[in-house]
């Protein structure tokens, strides 16, 4: 089941652990000169199924990146086990193009 999280405040609220490492893996790996950061713009959250099955918690960001001189799309995930385990990795970050613009 897919849960979506327009407010970046409720998603934090609800699956705070994820969220965070989600935040803190953005600020350390993910640089970009724009002034304002990376803009929240939706989050997902995926609930496994069965017993001892976990959860996905997904950030789309975007942001203008000064020094590129374009606008830039970023996704990244965090996978928790259901011992609250997680790791976090980027999954896409690439300019918008018409593709992706039609889904912000």
């Amino acid at each position: 089941m897919l849960e979506v999280y327009k407010d970046k405040d409720e998603l934090w609220c609800l699956w705070g652990t994820a969220t965070t490492a989600i935040m803190d893996h953005i600020e350390s790996n993910e640089k970009t000169d724009s002034k304002s950061g990376w803009i929240f713009r939706e989050g997902t959250v995926t609930k496994g199924v069965g017993q001892g099955a976990g959860y996905s918690v997904t950030i789309f960001s975007t942001t203008y990146d000064a020094t590129e001189n374009k606008e830039l799309f970023l996704s990244v995930q965090a996978n928790a086990t259901d011992k609250d385990e997680i790791s976090v990795k980027t999954v896409k970050r690439c300019e918008v193009d018409e593709y992706i613009e039609k889904y912000l």
